[in-house]
């Protein structure tokens, strides 16, 4: 059989199993019911603060209307989520689908930090906050070479340098 053929009669190499880790598992109707709240409680909160934002174009659109609008659709997809998942609920149709999350210690503390992220850039400075707040990101997903977190740190704050400040004309906090 040449290279090109493909035999579908084989089942791929089975990959390495992962190391053992604390998981989190959970019907997908809950699931969605989860994810349908929090994306609406997102979009809610992001309508609401986007209205703080100054607006200067008079009777125009204004700098708030985009997010508003973005948080509008959101709410609207969240909602299609949310009652897609309590109506499979109230009719109780299960299937045998779980969702699995490993390491669901990691993935709450990586939410913790970015909700945290704009408090402390408002408290340092962007720049400041980035480069820790990056490097323990990349830590808590598993890098661990001190030189690639370095190159990766620094190599995101130079484009975003570039990008913003130099490029647009943006400064950045």
């Amino acid at each position: 059989m040449s290279q090109l053929d493909v035999n579908t009669d084989e089942r791929p190499e089975p990959r390495e199993e992962l190391p053992p880790a604390a998981t989190l598992s959970f019907r997908r109707q809950w699931g969605d019911v989860a994810i349908g709240t929090a994306l609406l409680g997102f979009a809610l909160w992001f309508f609401v603060t986007a209205g703080t934002i100054e607006d200067y174009s008079g009777e125009a659109i204004g700098a708030a209307d985009f997010p508003r609008g973005i948080a509008f659709l959101l709410a609207i997809g969240s909602l299609v989520i949310l009652v897609g998942g309590l109506r499979k609920l109230r009719q109780a149709v299960t299937d045998d689908h779980l969702i699995v999350v490993r390491r669901y210690r990691h993935v709450i503390i990586g939410m913790v930090m970015l909700v945290g992220f704009p408090a402390l850039m408002s408290l340092v400075g962007f720049y400041f906050a980035m480069a820790p707040w990056m490097a323990a990101f990349l830590v808590l997903a598993g890098e661990r070479r001190p030189l690639h977190i370095a190159a990766y740190v620094a190599g995101f704050l130079i484009f975003t340098r570039v990008i913003f400040e130099m490029i647009l004309g943006t400064s950045l906090p």
